[in-house]
């Protein structure tokens, strides 16, 4: 017999006007369609002249075979057609082209094998007005999406829907919220009323491919300019050179057309929330939006620690489960109930303690509104409804096999976990494992938090201690020392930080906003500028009296450990000297690291890639050897001992050697062993650093604990 169908109840309401679209949203959609038809607009000129130069050259080539017959000019006749067809096709390619919405790592799911999921499917996009989607697939994420090709032909028949549910939302939600998840997925494709904004977005994708994204044409362009004819390769860079020139103008008009259609985004996503709200409820729907942003954040902790446990040897074979265990975990620490199903239940009045920023302003390149706003707006439709409360998951046959499949497909991209032993390891004791290692790490609460998540400021040990302008001695108090003022002064000193960044962007406009507020006062964007130069001083003097404050930690320590052994007391200068010596050499590391990646990937991103480009790749990684090697020059003796303990980089110091000879032998291959040979020196420095940083905490500990009590 087959089982009847878990489909919670839809709230009881005859008035569905409010599914019906504002006139803010008719006011965007409008804004939207004037900006893709001025694109267009120039999209039909620019195909206009294509062709013009396409017939010329078809013209040019026959003129020039028929009339001026020659070896040579048959080589011309033949680039000039290239040329004109080449760049007449890349002018056409954007009536065909195709959004890819695949997501790595995802698997299609079968009604077949999932029944019961797929008849909930089918009742949800019943009731929202849509089709069963062709495909529905599986991804281990917390998400899920309905999307469909961007094919130009989707404008004049109905195009079919792809599902993805991430197995991570289905892990955190009851089935009511999964209602309203898939209602609010369904809602951007159902309301009659918002079909020119379901187009706008087909629209918007293809735009975004055909100026972005690579395809058969660049191959092609790509052998054209790899030929093995001079004059063929000249007329693949007179084709680059077009193509990128109507690139960057249809980039600078789509810059254009996206800043008008995230803000229609955004009130699509109001509009979907409100067919949520139609089928699930309030309560349902605020409480769905609110779990996946704390369900997120448990995922990305789930994936970290399961890496690490793997580091130790140890194999998480269900990662959903160390997932509900850390819901599980954030929820007790939060004081937030639990459903039944386990999982916190995050109502729309729980509070929750959140940092908010002191700078805010209205992004106007976000796509989605905040969770506030979007709660805000459900919140304003008030329709209840009873509750199923059994996990999402007892729609799935076989869960504990697809958790099983999803979790091994996460790990399978580490090539290390495949010489894992066989030793399980179960969410709490993975848990346990994480807080004995978070506690081994933390600082003495003697502390007060002095040094959590900071580094320390840079000073000439020896000159401090010449210096002594603190009179202390192993008598001083701890508490005198580490003051919860200090510690304040501290944490104001990075939001400053962080404030100036955010203030600074604003005032360029690198952040467009006409308006922003900062500590609750509203500032228009030119003002920015003033408060930045206001807030620099203060974060000027506060980095003044931190770098105080650290000289003091030093010294402090320096007495105490002088007090009962003085071997030990030189040792410590030693290690604090050695620790900002190591500092220093990663800190030049990691921007030669992060200075060659970051161009190397940009200079390798032109697509494809000319003899121009080549050629400044070829240059710039010939330079950047030579700089590296001045690097090595200027560190001390006992950072090269340490660092030729490793046999590669003790080799290319004693002997010598150079990755690029001459410019001449530059290969792929080349360079990427160079970039791990470099990535090889940062990683050691790292490790030093943080080595060194330990033992100078080690020699600490013993003595500010005893000193504390």
């Amino acid at each position: 017999m087959k089982s009847k169908l878990i489909y919670p109840p839809s709230p009881e309401t005859r008035d569905i006007s409010f599914l019906s679209p504002h006139a803010e949203f008719e006011a965007n959609v409008k804004r939207v369609a004037w900006a893709i038809l001025l694109f267009l607009l120039t999209y039909f000129l620019l195909l206009v002249v294509s062709g013009i130069v396409c017939y010329l050259c078809v013209l040019g080539a026959i003129f020039l075979i028929t009339h001026l017959y020659h070896l040579l000019l048959i080589f011309v006749a033949l680039c000039l057609l290239i040329f004109g067809v080449m760049i007449f096709v890349f002018m056409l390619k954007f009536v065909f082209i195709r959004n890819q919405t695949a997501e790595e790592n995802q698997v299609e799911i079968f009604e077949k094998d999932q029944p019961h999921l797929f008849a909930f499917i089918r009742k949800v996009a019943e009731d929202t007005f849509n089709q069963m989607p062709k495909h529905v697939y599986i991804a281990r994420g917390v998400n899920a999406s309905v999307s469909a090709d961007s094919q130009l032909l989707s404008f004049f028949f109905a195009s079919p829907k792809n599902l993805t549910i991430g197995l991570g939302i289905v892990n955190t939600l009851n089935i009511s919220e999964f209602k309203s998840v898939l209602a609010h997925e369904f809602g951007h494709f159902s309301q009659k009323s918002t079909h020119f904004g379901r187009y706008v977005y087909a629209f918007y994708l293809m735009l975004y491919n055909w100026i972005y994204a690579e395809d058969n044409w660049d191959n092609m362009l790509s052998k054209l300019l790899y030929s093995g004819l001079k004059v063929i390769r000249i007329t693949g860079w007179f084709i680059l050179s077009s193509s990128n020139v109507i690139k960057r103008l249809m980039a600078y008009l789509f810059r254009f057309v996206q800043k008008n259609y995230m803000r229609l985004s955004r009130e699509m996503e109001y509009n979907a929330d409100k067919m949520a709200v139609c089928l699930a409820g309030n309560e349902a729907s605020i409480s769905a939006l609110r779990k996946v942003e704390m369900s997120d954040a448990c995922m990305y902790q789930s994936f970290q620690h399961a890496a690490w446990a793997a580091s130790q040897q140890k194999k998480l074979p269900n990662i959903y489960a160390y997932h509900r265990f850390l819901m599980r975990q954030w929820g007790e620490k939060n004081g937030i109930e639990m459903a039944k199903n386990r999982i916190p239940k995050i109502s729309s009045n729980a509070h929750i303690k959140q940092t908010q920023p002191n700078v805010v302003y209205k992004d106007q390149w976000a796509s989605h509104p905040s969770n506030e706003d979007r709660t805000l707006k459900m919140n304003e439709i008030s329709l209840k409804c009873s509750i199923v409360e059994e996990s999402a998951w007892v729609l799935f046959e076989n869960a504990g096999a697809l958790q099983a499949e999803m979790t091994n497909a996460f790990f399978a991209q580490f090539m290390e976990f495949e010489s894992l032993p066989n030793n399980p390891i179960s969410p709490t004791e993975l848990g346990e494992m994480v807080r004995q290692d978070d506690e081994k790490n933390a600082y003495p609460q003697a502390y007060n938090g002095f040094y959590d998540d900071r580094g320390i400021s840079q000073f000439e040990v020896k000159a401090v201690l010449l210096e002594k302008k603190e009179i202390l001695s192993s008598e001083t108090p701890c508490n005198e020392v580490f003051t919860k003022e200090k510690t304040e002064t501290i944490q104001l000193f990075f939001t400053n930080a962080q404030d100036a960044i955010v203030l600074q962007n604003i005032a360029s406009g690198e952040i467009e906003t006409p308006f922003f507020e900062y500590k609750g006062k509203r500032y228009a964007q030119k003002e920015a500028k003033n408060i930045v130069e206001t807030l620099q001083k203060e974060i000027n003097k506060q980095e003044a009296e931190i770098a105080e404050y650290d000289k003091q930690a030093f010294l402090f320590h320096y007495y105490l450990i002088l007090a009962h052994n003085f071997d030990d007391a030189v040792k410590y200068i030693n290690y604090y000297s050695l620790f900002f010596h190591w500092r220093m050499t990663w800190d030049s590391m990691l921007h030669f690291k992060q200075d060659y990646e970051e161009k190397l990937n940009d200079l390798f991103s032109h697509k494809p890639i000319d003899t121009d480009i080549a050629n400044a790749i070829i240059q710039f990684v010939f330079e950047k050897e030579n700089e590296l090697k001045k690097i090595l020059k200027n560190i001390d003796n006992e950072q090269l001992d340490i660092l030729k303990a490793n046999q590669n980089i003790a080799n290319y110091i004693e002997k010598n050697l150079a990755y690029f000879y001459s410019k001449e032998h530059i290969e792929g291959k080349v360079i990427q062993d160079f970039a791990n040979f470099v990535a090889l020196i940062h990683d050691t420095c790292l490790a030093e650093y943080r080595q060194t940083w330990r033992q100078i905490m080690l020699m600490q500990f013993p003595w500010v604990m005893e000193n504390g009590e």
